[in-house]
Formats: C-alpha cells, structure tokens, sequence
C-alpha cells in the first residue's frame, strides 16, 4: 500500500469499465507526486548507557515484487530496479525521518542504501539527540519482544514512473515481455489479484525513509535485525567479570602472602626466643660452676 502527497493519476470509471482480459492496460499518467510506501523491519545497535557509541539501524524499507493493497481497493507493485536511479542521489541528500515528519529534525543519516534481490536494504545511524535515541529506544524496546516496528519510504512519483494494468496477469505480462527477471517477482500472489494493478518501474528520487509509530504502508518490508547491545553489555559484562575476579584473586593473594609473613614472623620470633632462652641457660651455668 502507499500513502500519496498530492495526487496519483488512477484508471477513470470509464477506462476500468473498458478494460478487459489479461492484456495489458496502460493508462497515462500525468504529475508528479510524492509517495510513501513500505514498511520494515529495523534493528539498532549500540548503547548509549554503557558507552557503547554505536547506533546502527539495518532496515529493508521495501519488499519489490509483491502487489501491495492501496486504500482504495487497487494495488502496487514496486519492479525490481525501479530504485537504482534514486540511491546515488539519495545518498548524498536523503534522510531518515519519524512519521514522515518534516518540520521536525531527522532521527538517523543513511550510510548504506542497494537493491538485493527484491530487497532495497539500507542502514542509518541514529542521531545522537534525545529524538534520535528516543526512536532508537522504541526500536530496541520492541523487536525483542517480535512487535513490528513500522518504516515508510518516501519517494517522487513521475508521469513516466509508474503504468496501471487491468489485472496482477496483465502487470505479469508486462514484466515477462519487458525482460524483467520474473524470479523477483511474488508471481502467484501478483496473479492472483483480480483489480487493478499500478506498476511502479522507475523512481528519480527517493527522498526519505521514516521509522513509524504506527502500521507501514508495506506489510511485506519487516526489519531484517537489530544488533541490540546485548553482545556490547555482554562483553562489558564479561570483561567486568574478569575483572573482578582478578581481583578476588589479587585480594586471595593479599591474604596469603599475609598468612606467610605472620607465620614467618612467628617462627623466627619462636626461634629467638628458644636462642634467648638457651643463652640464658647457659649463662647461669657457667655462674653455677
């Protein structure tokens, strides 16, 4: 599914109730307008609390390939490709927001963003500001747990972006005789939508991608993993354990080498008092005689 800044250009009743059979149906396109679509599945790392400065997000804004169900009863598919234009652009000007909110700061800058397969996978790392780790702690607060933790992609949609079919069998089609690698595609599950269908095959620019306190739009993008600091504190743990127990061993040793010395120190105190006692004697017998 996907949420619209503006308007997107749909089949007019007059061009659904025309259409028929498996054959691909185009129809034309007109303005520009920004789309948000997708979901995801994040994962963060790092803890501030322990030291640890490391705040990595590892996300797959969107799942291409599959047919997405929009609000008003029609569908999506987003083709496999349709990002490589965007991602040289994006990287040096996208962003990663909260709830596509605009007018407020970014929570995380992207680092990594590439098509894998049917996956657009990106990574960020969160901001160091109460904003950033506050959605950094909702993420790592629920994914333990298996709660989704939504994303939303942003992105221009053009006149020449995007082309509606009559059926999942006729984007099908459309696909095939277009050369695209069709084992991309979610072909059963496509096939069987019976509605119309809005192929997305071309996206100039992506703009952003948002972390959403909400339900995403895509309910096939999840989070791929969060590396929780669960391995940073277990670590730290460990290496605070080592270091307590070097020091319940230095303390053991403190205690020995004290027991030693006490002992030594009685030993040679019992020595001197057996040669003082000797010498004693021995003086008063030479008085004796």
């Amino acid at each position: 599914m996907s949420m619209i800044y503006g308007k997107r250009s749909r089949p007019t009743p007059a061009q659904r109730s025309a259409a028929s059979g498996d054959a691909p149906v185009v129809v034309d396109t007109h303005a520009p307008v920004l789309v948000r679509s997708g979901a995801l599945e994040l994962r963060a790392e790092g803890e501030a609390a322990t030291g640890v400065v490391d705040n990595l997000l590892k996300c797959i804004p969107c799942r291409m390939g599959h047919a997405y169900p929009l609000r008003w009863g029609d569908y999506e598919v987003i083709f496999p490709g349709a990002f490589a234009e965007a991602i040289p652009r994006f990287m040096r000007e996208g962003t990663v927001l909260a709830d596509h909110e605009w007018d407020k700061s970014p929570i995380a800058y992207p680092t990594l963003l590439e098509e894998r397969g049917r996956d657009l996978y990106g990574e960020a790392i969160y901001h160091n500001t109460p904003r950033g780790q506050e959605f950094r702690t909702v993420a790592m607060d629920r994914l333990p747990h298996n709660l989704m933790v939504g994303v939303s992609i942003g992105f221009y949609l053009e006149s020449d972006s995007y082309k509606w079919f009559v059926s999942g069998a006729a984007c099908l089609e459309f696909a095939k005789a277009n050369g695209y690698d069709m084992k991309l595609f979610d072909q059963k599950q496509i096939k069987a939508v019976d509605g119309w269908v809005c192929a997305v095959t071309r996206i100039r620019q992506l703009v952003e991608y948002s972390q959403c306190s909400v339900l995403q739009a895509n309910d096939m993008a999840e989070m791929t993993e969060v590396h929780s600091v669960d391995a940073e504190v277990e670590e730290l743990e460990r290496k605070r354990s080592q270091d307590a127990e070097a020091e319940r061993l230095r303390e053991e040793a403190t205690k020995l080498r004290d027991v030693e010395l006490k002992r030594s120190r009685e030993t040679r105190a019992r020595e001197l008092r057996a040669r003082t006692l000797e010498t004693l004697a021995h003086s008063q017998s030479k008085e004796t005689l």
